[in-house]
């Protein structure tokens, strides 16, 4: 059985180590090394718990994060001490089944893949239910896996995926510095692998809290999403389609700030040369929308992510 290397960041996450540890001792793959990273600044009693709990872990390493560069960086210095063949990086408030470890792994060891991504359910309470029911298995190469992920079938998400350590070294994948580090690093790992498989079976708890960064980010996170698909379109620009995906995200990321900042994006010279550029051949509906009424646009993608897209026990994509 091969040692998966389970990286978990951490700034004040002490209310979420106890069950954390719970959901690891529980998963199916049992040869796991455990790397917590606190992050320095942390001033509740995360680090005490982690040296608490994480002592029923068979392998449980702690990193102190002196740094000021955030959860990329952080999670680069897992990924500098990992010893395992095969990755994860996990968010400390989240939730996987019991065999999410073992299906990822056995799916890319059958397929000989370089990472492997789970399905998820957006939750706001952090119970797992399994769910039932029939589920697909799709074994993709290179363009095949960067058109799904451009299509949003696959998530862009970190911790939805396991990744041959090897591979990430080899090509150098590092995540970005500062917000919306999971953007550029799945990007990345996508346009550089050989084959990924993506399973629709759903493993994974998204647990929706408000106390998580991407809740409590305000206008940061729009501007974070924003520079991370701007830092996309000149390296991975060859790829077909990527520079039009990239634009389009960037439109939607401005919605994640309020409605001035919206507004002030959207009638900015940069978003003018970026939507003149890549969404006019052919002409994006949603460019012309937000360009033409931009309050229009932003409540109606509001009212889109509100009772749709974050709704409560859905899953990222179809079973």
């Amino acid at each position: 059985m091969q040692l998966v290397s389970v990286i978990v960041s951490t700034l004040n996450g002490s209310k979420f180590i106890e069950s954390l540890v719970k959901c690891l001792r529980a998963q199916e793959h049992s040869n796991l090394e455990v790397i917590f990273i606190v992050d320095s600044r942390t001033n509740d009693d995360t680090l005490e718990l982690v040296n608490v709990y994480g002592s029923g872990l068979s392998n449980c390493r702690v990193i102190i994060q002196d740094d000021v560069h955030g959860l990329g960086e952080s999670r680069n210095i897992g990924l500098d001490a990992a010893n395992g063949e095969y990755i994860w990086f996990m968010d400390v408030d989240d939730r996987p089944y019991p065999d999410f470890i073992s299906t990822l792994v056995k799916l890319m060891e059958d397929n000989g893949a370089d990472l492997a991504i789970s399905n998820f359910i957006r939750s706001s309470t952090p119970g797992i239910n399994e769910h039932g029911g029939d589920y697909r298995v799709m074994v993709l190469n290179r363009d095949q896996a960067m058109d799904a992920l451009m299509s949003d079938r696959i998530p862009v998400t970190a911790w939805s995926k396991i990744i041959r350590t090897g591979f990430l070294r080899d090509n150098k994948i590092r995540f970005p510095r500062g917000f919306s580090e999971d953007i550029g690093h799945t990007y990345w790992t996508i346009g550089t692998c050989s084959k990924a498989v993506y399973c629709s079976k759903p493993m994974y708890i998204y647990f929706q809290n408000e106390w998580s960064y991407c809740a409590s980010a305000g206008n940061e996170r729009g501007k974070g999403e924003i520079a991370a698909y701007r830092n996309l379109m000149d390296p991975l620009g060859h790829i077909k389609g990527l520079r039009r995906r990239c634009a389009t995200m960037m439109l939607r990321s401005a919605v994640h700030m309020d409605y001035k900042g919206f507004r002030e994006y959207v009638r900015s010279k940069e978003f003018k040369e970026v939507g003149k550029a890549n969404l006019r051949d052919p002409l994006s509906l949603e460019y012309v929308c937000a360009r033409t009424s931009p309050l229009l646009y932003y409540c109606g993608l509001q009212f889109y992510l509100k009772f749709f897209y974050y709704r409560e026990l859905r899953c990222y994509t179809k079973v």
